[in-house]
């Protein structure tokens, strides 16, 4: 993936968590094992993982997956001790949360 293309989707992913008022880094890795990427709770936010050999920025997967990391990252914001169900309501709540977040970025964007 070309540098310019991992800035779009680091910049649209900055738009979207401070939309939905959490806080993350986003990383690449090379490769990853059985995903397209993770996120992961830290002390003072959470990092997203993405793999770059496997994010198509032409598809519509990619933007699903970067709104399914970031629902998890709105997940972590909001029950720090945790959940049940990583899929589970909390999940699925946070997830419409951030697909409204992306409508409203999309309105913008398209002025």
């Amino acid at each position: 993936m070309i540098y310019r293309d991992r800035r779009r989707v680091e910049a649209r992913a900055r738009a979207l968590c401070a939309i939905v008022s959490v806080r993350c880094d986003l990383v690449w890795a090379r490769s990853l094992p059985r995903a397209f990427g993770y996120a992961l709770d830290i002390e003072n936010g959470a990092i997203i993982i993405l793999d770059e050999s496997r994010f198509d920025l032409t598809g519509v997967e990619a933007e699903d997956t970067l709104r399914h990391e970031i629902a998890h990252v709105v997940v972590f914001h909001r029950h720090p001790n945790g959940v049940d169900d990583p899929h589970g309501t909390e999940y699925k709540r946070a997830r419409r949360d951030v697909a409204s977040a992306a409508r409203m970025l999309d309105e913008r964007e398209s002025r």
